[in-house]
Parts: structure tokens; C-alpha cells; sequence
């Protein structure tokens, strides 16, 4: 393995490196299914709209579909079908985009901003609870900076992955356009 300029270099991984990599796979899949549990629950809502919502609320104006779908981790086929479900029950609204009738924009409602807030309590208390509690405020930091780091590192084009991590299974228990 050669990646040149990244602190690991012309080594190959040795099994405890692979160890911990399965052990954090692991650990973000069950805080996922955790959050997804909580949020259907509490908020009538799937991480997969709670993901969209948090993009859409960090932002002071409308987005392109297409910068959103690189965003978000879901694939773009499916981002349609998910945004079409959230604009028929009042989270978002969708428009052509300014300058290109071609593109398309998304930006929240009102209600959109409300189910929001209420769905990131939910959100807060789950990872604090199954992942954030058990680490010390350095250890956070540490990951903090690791996780943006990979998410750079890796092109940050988390959509691409999607389709390996909602699964199949978590699809089937979604909603309509989850």
C-alpha cells in the first residue's frame, strides 16, 4: 500500500488496523440504526430526512438538487423519490432554479425548520447517549478532526457510499421515499 504524503506509507495494514477499522464500521452502524429507531419514534422521520433537513438548514438559500445530492448519503436516484416525499408532507419546497429551468432548487418551510429542531434533540440525545457519552471531551475533539479530515481525504462525496450503507433492510423499513 503506498499513500504518499499521509503519515502511512509503503506498509501494508496489519490485522489490529483492520480490527479497528471493522470495529468502527461497526459502531457507526449500530449508532446509525440506533438514530433511525429513535427518529421514527419520536419525530416520524428516517435518518435519511433527517440528513437532508440538516443540509437544508445550514444554508441561508435554496440548493441545487445536485449539490444537495452530494451531500446527503443517499444515491442520486434516490434523492427524487426522498425529496418528492418531504415536499408532500410540507418540509420543503421545490423550485426551478434561478437562471437555469434546467435545475432544480430545494430550500425548507416553515414546518420543515420546526420538525427539524425537534428531530436534532432527538438526534443529540441519541449519539451523546451511544457513541459522544462514553468519550472524553479530547477524545471528541480527536474524532472531530479525524472525521473531517477523512471526509476531505476521501473527496467528501458521501453519496457515493449510500447505497453500501442504507441497506436493504433499512430501505424496507422506511417510509415511502425514505
Amino acid at each position: 500500500m503506498n499513500v504518499q504524503g499521509h503519515g502511512y506509507t509503503d506498509r501494508v495494514p496489519e490485522i489490529a488496523d483492520l480490527d479497528s477499522w471493522l470495529d468502527l464500521v461497526r459502531a457507526l452502524l449500530a449508532v446509525d440504526a440506533q438514530l433511525d429507531a429513535a427518529l421514527r419514534r419520536r419525530n416520524d422521520l428516517c435518518v435519511t430526512w433527517f440528513e437532508v433537513l440538516a443540509e437544508l438548514v445550514s444554508t441561508d438559500h435554496p440548493l441545487r438538487v445536485t449539490t444537495l445530492a452530494t451531500r446527503v448519503t443517499i444515491s442520486q436516484p434516490r434523492v427524487s423519490r426522498v425529496l418528492a416525499a418531504m415536499e408532500a408532507r410540507g418540509l420543503l419546497d421545490r423550485c426551478s432554479a434561478e437562471g437555469d429551468a434546467r435545475g432544480t432548487e430545494v430550500e425548507l418551510t416553515a414546518q420543515g425548520r420546526k420538525e427539524f429542531a425537534a428531530a436534532a434533540l432527538t438526534y443529540q440525545e441519541i449519539l451523546v447517549g451511544s457513541l459522544l457519552g462514553s468519550l472524553t471531551d479530547a477524545e471528541v475533539r480527536t474524532l472531530r478532526t479525524i472525521g473531517q479530515k477523512l471526509g476531505r481525504d476521501a473527496g467528501a462525496q458521501p453519496g457515493a457510499v449510500a447505497a453500501r450503507r442504507r441497506t436493504s433492510a433499512t430501505a424496507d423499513r422506511c417510509a415511502p421515499g425514505c
